[in-house]
């Protein structure tokens, strides 16, 4: 792309802005920590939020009776005395309320005693004219209120800002580790990018309760993670069809963020409505992200892509759920927050970062269809458990029985007993039921994957193993083509099978241990789903003429337990239809159990192979204590080689070395033995028989073969490459011999 570098450097200012915006509410949290405290958590004009303790102690301001929606407007005294506060002892101007009170904290000490002028909630203005010292003096709605300046309870501080700090630098540190391992994706950018503003928000919680000095970091963080979010349910984990046609059509989230907070900072006055556009913000993007993922593992059919939307949509979901329900509670009610979920949400969305990170690395793909089931089945069971107990609870106080309530030991006790005895059977019968509305498809193909494991087990060579697969997958997914290349020792490649209809090789494409197919099927993934439309990995680039020749999008790994002992390679539907999830599924459970099948066959065929090999050793050894004549000799050696390698073409070449010549001693196509051709000679020249005579090396050449029977090396130089072939020299003897098979 060509702006993918702006992309990278904006990924790397927000992860060392968020760094250093740590660093800002570390410090002001400290400072927090230090001063007194006055006993609430306030919005910008001074309202008191509905934030409580979490320690046994109540804070000073709720103890003396302010209620959630009051507003402190102006102060009083200090110890008494309205002259310790100097221009502050009145009310004070709405913009300059927030400041003003923490003026008077900044010289105050813990113990002091400090009279504000607080008015309630549905008041419309004050007139402060109390005296010093009174307390719950009406006078139009306001009232002083004196209270004693304590210090901030450990344990809220920790609830407040700790546990959520902790979690923002996980968050952050995240971000970076998914940007460093996946530099080159655009994805993991735009992950750094959203982690560096998450981890603002996270911990940015207690100034937004508190003194509001970073508050447009905040709504800057809330509009960037919103731009990030956006962005990535365009392009994650592949682009969508719009974005492919306009491929700068990614970025736009990001340029409206920007005008959106430039707005936000520069046109909006109130500080308290530039709260209101950070949430709300974040939820869209977060429903929007949960619902794009939702869609996308919908229509995929490739397992690697279901996997990781399903994951991603998982992970947010869980991270960010309750942070919307608290909310949504905050909305409806006016300001009422669940004291007891602040904490969590703050944590929670590590959750969100864990899970995206997960996906984009792709270390190891998840069974999230076992997770999501188990997720469904609990929350329904969790539901039903709280709502019957309420339900059982009220049904109890309407009968009017006395010492049943909710908190009788005796209610709590039947309770927990019910639980236990029906929690099993509730479980299994809800499993069932969602097994059954999610994956129908999957319990139908269960049944031929028994039948097809019995079958395969009884398979004994490769041969009989691959008419296994191609049956089975002709008889469920019917694909245009199945080929089945296994490793063979004697070629050092992935060769393919014949078809167990043509009795043929019906391509003589092979695939190297080091090539790329081979090393990304054993290194990154087992499944290579090669969808239209979608750019080949990088690791499997280089062998893009051969999967091009094939014409197979579907190729697995057949895992031995030392190696990738074979690769399974599926063509497309014949309906022309794409490949189901639950299709692949069954595929890639086909391939677990030929890979298990074609190790045994592999086995069984390399022991008989290293069985003839000692018995033609042991033959020839024995012959070789007899005198024969040297064509004898020769005979010997072309049938106990061709025991062990199956050739069409077998030459022996003797090399003069008097006239420096090499001249064909024996020559076999097939099964004839061509004595007519025997005896031709030719220069020692640049041919592959020269080379390995020259250098006395063995050789292993892909694909070569001679132009026609008897032509020397030099004439097959240039011949079109078709065959493989081994050349190899004999101990050295008075003239060079070199045998070529």
């Amino acid at each position: 792309m060509q702006h993918g570098w702006l992309l990278v450097a904006l990924s790397l200012v927000a992860l060392l802005g968020a760094a250093v915006g740590q660093g800002l509410y570390l410090q002001n949290a400290l400072r927090w920590l230090e001063q007194p405290f006055v006993g609430a958590a306030f919005t910008p004009d001074l309202s008191v939020e509905d934030v409580h303790s979490f320690s046994d102690d109540e804070w000073a301001l709720h103890a003396a009776g302010v209620l959630p929606g009051d507003r402190v407007v102006g102060a009083v005294a200090l110890n008494g005395q309205r002259e310790a506060l100097g221009d502050l002892a009145n009310e004070w101007a709405e913009e300059d309320r927030l400041a003003n009170l923490y003026a008077v904290l900044e010289d105050a000490e813990l113990g002091d005693q400090l009279t504000l002028i607080v008015l309630p909630a549905e008041a419309d203005s004050a007139l402060p004219s109390c005296e010093a010292g009174m307390q719950d003096r009406v006078q139009s709605g306001a009232r002083c209120v004196e209270l004693t300046l304590q210090e901030v309870p450990p344990l809220d501080f920790a609830l407040h800002f700790g546990l959520g700090y902790l979690a923002a630098l996980g968050v952050l540190v995240l971000g970076g580790f998914v940007m460093w391992r996946r530099r080159e994706s655009q994805a993991a950018q735009f992950f750094g990018l959203g982690s560096s503003a998450l981890s603002l928000l996270i911990s940015g919680r207690l100034d937004m309760m508190t003194r509001y000095d970073l508050l447009p970091v905040w709504v800057g963080a809330a509009i960037v993670f919103s731009a990030a979010i956006f962005s990535l349910a365009l392009m994650f984990p592949y682009d969508l069809g719009v974005v492919r046609r306009v491929p700068n059509l990614r970025y736009a989230p990001l340029v409206v963020g920007a005008l959106l907070l430039g707005i936000a900072l520069w046109l909006v006055d109130a500080r308290f409505t530039l709260t209101l556009l950070g949430l709300p913000l974040v939820a869209l993007a977060v429903i929007t992200l949960v619902a794009v993922m939702l869609w996308r593992r919908q229509y995929s059919s490739s397992p690697i892509v279901r996997e990781q939307v399903s994951l991603a949509a998982l992970g947010t979901t869980v991270g960010f759920a309750l942070l919307l329900i608290w909310l949504g509670v905050a909305v409806l009610s006016g300001g009422q927050f669940i004291n007891e979920l602040t904490p969590v949400v703050q944590v929670t969305p590590i959750l969100f970062s864990l899970s995206l990170a997960y996906a984009i690395l792709q270390y190891r793909l998840m069974e999230t269809d076992r997770i999501i089931p188990e997720f469904v089945v609990y929350n329904i069971l969790g539901a039903l458990l709280i709502g019957g107990y309420f339900l059982f609870s009220v049904g109890l106080s309407a009968l009017a029985i006395e010492g049943l309530e909710t908190t009788n030991p005796i209610l709590i006790a039947l309770t927990v007993g019910a639980v236990v005895l029906l929690f099993a059977p509730a479980r299994t019968a809800l499993r069932a039921a969602v097994d059954r509305a999610m994956f129908r498809q999957r319990r139908d193909y269960q049944q031929r994957r028994e039948d097809f494991t019995r079958r395969v087990s009884d398979a004994v060579s490769l041969e009989e193993i691959f008419a296994a697969v191609v049956d089975e997958l002709n008889e469920t997914v019917v694909p245009k083509e199945v080929f089945l290349f296994a490793y063979d020792n004697r070629v050092g490649a992935y060769a393919p099978l014949p078809d167990p209809k043509a009795r043929k090789v019906r391509t003589d494409i092979t695939f190297r241990p080091d090539g790329g197919l081979a090393k990304f099927l054993v290194q990154e993934q087992p499944t290579l789903y090669l969808e239209p439309g979608q750019p080949l990995p990088i690791a499997v680039v280089r062998d893009r003429s051969q999967l091009a020749v094939l014409n197979t999008p579907l190729l697995l790994r057949l895992q031995g337990r030392k190696r990738m002992n074979g690769i399974l390679c599926v063509g497309a539907r014949r309906s022309g239809e794409a490949y189901t999830y639950e299709d692949l599924r069954y595929i890639e459970s086909v391939a677990g159990q030929v890979a298990v099948a074609v190790e045994r066959a592999q086995f069984v065929d390399d022991l008989e192979h290293r069985v003839r090999i000692q018995d033609v050793l042991s033959q020839v050894s024995n012959a070789l204590n007899f005198a024969i004549d040297f064509d004898t000799l020769l005979e010997l050696i072309f049938t106990q080689t061709t025991r062990i390698i199956d050739a069409d073409h077998f030459y022996i070449v003797l090399r003069d070395s008097i006239t420096n010549e090499l001249y064909y001693s024996f020559y076999s196509v097939g099964d004839d033995r061509l004595y007519s051709i025997e005896g031709t000679r030719w220069q020692m020249g640049r041919d592959l028989i020269s080379e390995v005579a020259r250098n006395q090396n063995a050789m292993l050449v892909d694909h070569f073969r001679m132009s026609k029977p008897g032509a020397t090396p030099q004439h097959a130089q240039h011949a079109r490459p078709l065959r493989l072939g081994w050349a190899f020299r004999f101990p050295p003897t008075p003239q060079n011999v070199v045998c070529w098979v």
